[in-house]
This record gives structure tokens, C-alpha cells and sequence, in this order.
């Protein structure tokens, strides 16, 4: 049985997604019959305690650990490495170091005891090794002790010239999620897997309607692929071009018209249309709960642009 281990469930969720895994380990441990998913927590001590539980109850017989890492020597963010040799610094270095299953592997990886976001931080840290985590050590040492091989990949999520984005590493949590899994599952990908190991995150609804649109157009997305937006954000992008390559008319009626919409809708007061533009009613939904509820309606419908929204439904861009 493999055992893959993650410090949270952010850098799982493909795997648990892709894998099929049931939760069956109070809500840290996922599995079937051939993997193992473990969520240790952040830190040495969570590692330790967690991984332990899971070798002393599971008869594991590779462990492989996958996750974010920072940058301390110039590796280019999202860029995915396997590691050599893990080496812990609490406050003071560790002289015990680990070397990993992987004989082909050349990057080192240094736990430290506390989150580095600093860049001056990451620039003493160097002289130890190339990336920084925080639970590679406990996860060797604990293999070591069960007498289990270990291996383990890290994809960049920051780099050593910048200040760390705690924020932006866990909006874009998924993303790593996914990079890492293609690498570690290598595979013929169909559109929708494609696109998600460049970074987007795709609904159900939306690979539907991205298929259907592949079918008419394939425009240039690789600015969108290659851009620092968020997965969804990249998502978003990705239909409204494929939107507008197919039927640039159309799209900039929805465009105008979404405009407006907007410009009028309040907090109480909702103003929408026809999702295919075949009817030119447009629904109003209000929520009144006062006379001033009441009134605050009818300025808005008096104002309402509702000649010139009709006329952009039928197509006149004047």
C-alpha cells in the first residue's frame, strides 16, 4: 500500500478528487484499497504524531510526500521537484539528515521550525539547501523509524526575491494541487485535464460549456494559461474569449448589457435577462420590507434603461 502525505488538505484536493478516496481516519486519512491519503498538519510535531498513528496501523510500503515549498537558490515558481536529501533547522541546524528512495533526485530540502516569508530570511537559509518546507524531516525520520522507503515531490509556490503571499498560496492551493498530481500520474489528458494542469479550475457546468465551444473555436489562450490569475479567474477568462471568438456580436451585446444591468442593480433591487437573449423582457426581483423600500423601487424603475437594453437585445450596437 502507498501512502501520500500532505500537510493540508489544499495541496489533496486533486488527488482526493481524481483518486476516489473515502475519509475513514477522523477526517485526516483517506484511502482505498492500493493509497493511502494523509493530511499531517502543518509543523514537525503534527507530522510526526500523525504519520506514526498511520505506520503503526496500515501496512504501508512506500511513502511519498507531496506539497508546496519555498524557494531559497533562484528555482522558478511552480516548478516541481523531487528530493534528495531533507536536512531541520529549529532555530539551530539539525546534524541528522535523510536521503530520499529517489536516485535521480538533486534538489535538497530544508524543514524549518517556523513559516519563512521573508526574503532575507530565505537568503540565510540558503547555505542549508534549495527549498524550505516545514514536515519533510519529521516524515523522513518517521519512515526511518518503520523502516519505510520515502520519496518526495515539491512543486515552488514562492520564490526567494519576494515577500511570501500566505493569501495568495492558499487561493491558489488547487492549482499546485493539480500540477502535482499530473506529474506524479502521467497520463493522456482529454481538454479539461489538460487546461487543469495549466492551472485552471473548471466546474462541471463550465467543462461542458468549454467543450461545446472548443468544437467551433480554438483561439490563443496561452496569456491567460500563463498569467498570475487565480484558477477560477483563469476560467472566466477562458470563456468569455472562447465567447467572443465564436460570436464577437453576441458577446458584446452581453457585455453592454451586463454593463447596465449592473449600473442598476442595488443590494435590494435585481435586474436580469434572458440567459440566450431570445426574449427582450428583462425580470426585476426587489426585496421591500418598508415605505422607503417602496419608493426606493419606483426611482429605480423610472430611471431604468429599458428601451435602450431592448434595442441591444435585437442587436443595435449604436
Amino acid at each position: 500500500m502507498k501512502l501520500l502525505v500532505f500537510a493540508h488538505r489544499g495541496e489533496a484536493q486533486a488527488f482526493l478528487r481524481k483518486l476516489d478516496l473515502k475519509s475513514f481516519e477522523q477526517d485526516f486519512l483517506y484511502g482505498n484499497q492500493d493509497t493511502l491519503v494523509l493530511i499531517s498538519g502543518e509543523g514537525i510535531q503534527n507530522t510526526t504524531e500523525t504519520l506514526a498513528f498511520t505506520l503503526a496501523k496500515y501496512p504501508v510500503k512506500e511513502i511519498v510526500n507531496l506539497g508546496i515549498a519555498g524557494a531559497l537558490r533562484g528555482q522558478e515558481k511552480n516548478s516541481i521537484h523531487s528530493i534528495r536529501t531533507v536536512y531541520h533547522h529549529h532555530e539551530e541546524p539539525s546534524f541528522q539528515s535523510f536521503t530520499s528512495s529517489d536516485v535521480s533526485a538533486s534538489t535538497d530540502c530544508l524543514s524549518y521550525y517556523k513559516r519563512v516569508t521573508q526574503s532575507l530570511d530565505k537568503k540565510q537559509l540558503s547555505q542549508f539547501a534549495g527549498l524550505v518546507d516545514r514536515e519533510l524531516w519529521a516524515i523522513a525520520s518517521v519512515s526511518k523509524r518503520f523502516k519505510v522507503p520515502w520519496r518526495s515531490y515539491k512543486i515552488v509556490s514562492d520564490i526567494t526575491e519576494e515577500q511570501t503571499d500566505c493569501q495568495d498560496i492558499f487561493e491558489k492551493a488547487y492549482e499546485f494541487s493539480l500540477k502535482l498530481f499530473h506529474h506524479t500520474h502521467p497520463q493522456p489528458q482529454n481538454l479539461i485535464e489538460d487546461l487543469e494542469s495549466q492551472g485552471f479550475w473548471i466546474t462541471f457546468s463550465e467543462a461542458k460549456k468549454i467543450e461545446k465551444l472548443f468544437k467551433l473555436t480554438q483561439p490563443d489562450y496561452s496569456s491567460i494559461a500563463n498569467s498570475e490569475m487565480t484558477g477560477k479567474q483563469k476560467t472566466q477568462k477562458l470563456i468569455q474569449l472562447l465567447e467572443e471568438s465564436v460570436d464577437p456580436i453576441t458577446f458584446k451585446v452581453r457585455k453592454k448589457i451586463k454593463k447596465e444591468l449592473k449600473a442598476n442593480n442595488s443590494s435590494k433591487t435585481h435586474y436580469s435577462v434572458d440567459n440566450q437573449l431570445e426574449e427582450t423582457r428583462v425580470q426585476v426581483k426587489s426585496l421591500l420590507e418598508d415605505d422607503r423600500d417602496v419608493q426606493d423601487l419606483i426611482e429605480s424603475l423610472q430611471k431604468f434603461p429599458l428601451k435602450e437594453i431592448q434595442s441591444l437585445m435585437d442587436g443595435d450596437l449604436r
